[in-house]
């Protein structure tokens, strides 16, 4: 997610029962907005994802929303943002998940600097659990990286399952163009070969912890038919680990060969193992961007900031949207 915006004018100001607050984000499928739930009193936050007009017109994405939507309903455990409400039939669909009070992993390492290996391996533990997790309800992310991971004081959040995969539904999803960044792409995902599963998001697990380390991907270039290319025929760049159970990791996570790699239930019990707390044991670089966020996310929604914080949602309770 970037930082806050003031809504443009051609923003909708309200969708379904949220009252949008200004921009959080932009994606390759849609915009991202701060919401606030009206009416009700319960004033929860909710970030709301409007699908782009030339997305929700083509007969060949439309259906990759609607996978989402149920994507994230389906999604057990902690570590992703509870589905409040969604519109699947507007004319530009959305959806609204639980706002995480927090910044993206990727613009907290690019203004506070690469992460210390004991707070990687933090980070680390709680995504295994969140992705394994996913995994055993027969759910692949595919898009996996660190925009898509929400960092907060207590944990990471996993978001935007537009490129989730169904076991049960594998027609849904799976083309060549669907691909996110090949800069976090397991090489089977950049061949566009359409056989991305659970090994793939290993691979972007891997790649992710790779940027929370050393600040790089494993793979970099001009442009993304560089980084494919690369991705395809040279080894991931792994400069700035240091010897020790993180490299081991991440080494083990991006082999090219996807039978090679180990399972997520095998990377969690792993990562157990090597650290012995769920708490994030963040520097002070990092706990000075968390406290730029909430400075912003305080001058637009005023106190209520610091209770959304204390209240961050846990465990995915009966919040189901009504839909």
């Amino acid at each position: 997610m970037s930082s806050m915006e003031a809504l443009r004018s051609e923003d909708p100001r309200r969708l379904g029962r949220f009252r949008l607050l200004s921009r959080i984000g932009a994606g390759g499928f849609g915009e991202v907005f701060l919401g606030q739930e009206e009416p009700g009193g319960r004033e929860r936050f909710a970030a709301v994802k409007l699908i782009r007009t030339d997305v929700a017109e083509s007969e060949r994405l439309r259906p990759r929303f609607h996978s989402e939507i149920e994507a994230v309903d389906r999604a057990g455990g902690e570590g992703i943002p509870e589905l409040l409400d969604a519109d699947p039939a507007a004319r530009r669909p959305w959806l609204a998940t639980r706002y995480v009070p927090g910044p993206s992993l990727q613009r907290l390492v690019d203004d506070a600097g690469p992460l210390p290996e004991t707070t990687v391996l933090a980070l680390g533990r709680r995504l295994a659990g969140t992705l394994a997790a996913l995994h055993g309800a027969g759910l692949y992310h595919r898009d996996l990286k660190p925009s898509n991971v929400l960092v907060t004081p207590t944990r990471p959040w996993i978001i935007d399952f537009s490129l989730v995969r169904l076991v049960a539904n594998p027609s849904l999803t799976v083309t060549a163009d669907a691909m996110g960044s090949f800069q976090y792409a397991a090489p089977e995902q950049a061949s566009g070969l359409g056989r991305a599963q659970g090994p793939a998001d290993v691979f972007a697990f891997a790649a992710t912890l790779l940027f929370a380390a050393t600040g790089h991907p494993p793979y970099s270039g001009r442009n993304q038919f560089d980084i494919r290319l690369r991705a395809l025929t040279e080894p991931p760049d792994i400069t700035g680990l240091r010897d020790g159970p993180l490299r081991e990791l991440v080494t083990a996570c991006l082999r090219f060969t996807d039978t090679e790699r180990p399972s997520m239930d095998d990377v969690r019990a792993g990562l157990a193992r090597a650290t012995d707390t769920d708490r994030v044991p963040y520097p002070p670089a990092a706990l000075h961007v968390f406290g730029r966020h909430m400075d912003a996310l305080r001058a637009l929604i005023g106190p209520r900031a610091d209770r959304l914080a204390r209240e961050e949602p846990g465990e995915r309770g009966a919040g189901r949207r009504a839909a």
